[in-house]
């Protein structure tokens, strides 16, 4: 009874290891989106990856170690292409838009081997549709 009892303990332990997978943000080969918000009172942010492939990640706490990703989910292939296809036609990676406030919200697109950043969340300025609507899709894809 003792060995079965140590036996579950032990593939419970092993399921749940292999359900939270972290992996380091370094290791991402190939393009990849990065997306999130924070700021306010306490501020505290969510941050997420979403790789060509379709793999989303959480970065477990951006402050302390922004490098360590843990698995979500993986996203359908065709909403994938459909994200980065949007970010080549509308040539958001050649955008530039800093206009951060109290909360904030940001992308950063590493395409190509090439990064670009992008900030918004000030009371006082737009920022261009074409971030509104990929935000949008991005965090479609968390649903």
């Amino acid at each position: 009874m003792q060995r079965i009892f140590i036996l579950s303990v032990l593939l419970i332990a092993f399921t749940i290891t292999g359900i939270c997978q972290t992996i380091q943000k370094d290791s991402i080969q190939g393009d990849y989106i990065e997306f999130g918000s924070g700021g306010g009172f306490s501020g505290a942010s969510k941050n997420y990856v979403l790789t060509r492939s379709g793999d989303i990640y959480f970065i477990k706490n951006i402050l302390a170690d922004a490098n360590t990703l843990v698995h979500l989910k993986k996203a359908k292939s065709c909403y994938t292409k459909k994200i980065f296809s949007y970010v080549k036609k509308k040539k958001i990676t050649e955008l530039t838009y800093n206009e951060p406030g109290n909360v904030f919200h940001y992308m950063t697109l590493s395409i190509n081997n090439n990064k670009n950043r992008l900030v918004w969340g000030s009371s006082s300025t737009t920022p261009p549709e074409n971030i509104i609507t990929l935000s949008t899709k991005l965090h479609n894809l968390l649903q």
